[in-house]
């Protein structure tokens, strides 16, 4: 499925119900999948660890977060390479 030029996810067993031919039963309605709504306008983040939904009203705020916790890890990485650590296996 990666080769392909679309998200896909599945939990369980896919069937192949109706053949060569698929009908799509609703569109740009609200689903729940494992217990989370998402909704038309949410935004689906996903790697090969996993899966998140962000609803469209919190992208601005998650995006926020994300470079703040990105500027907080690389300011506490520059800190770790400044220190002046002793060897390996000295101390």
């Amino acid at each position: 499925m990666r080769g392909y030029p679309f998200s896909t996810w599945c939990r369980g067993e896919a069937t192949r119900w109706g053949g060569d031919t698929v009908m799509p039963y609703a569109a740009d309605v609200a689903v729940e999948f494992a217990g989370v709504c998402v909704t038309p306008g949410d935004y689906a983040f996903a790697d090969p660890s996993g899966a998140v939904i962000i609803p469209a009203g919190s992208l601005t705020g998650v995006l926020d977060a994300a470079r703040q916790i990105e500027a907080e890890e690389a300011r506490a990485g520059e800190r770790i390479l400044a220190e002046d650590l002793p060897p390996l296996g000295r101390p």
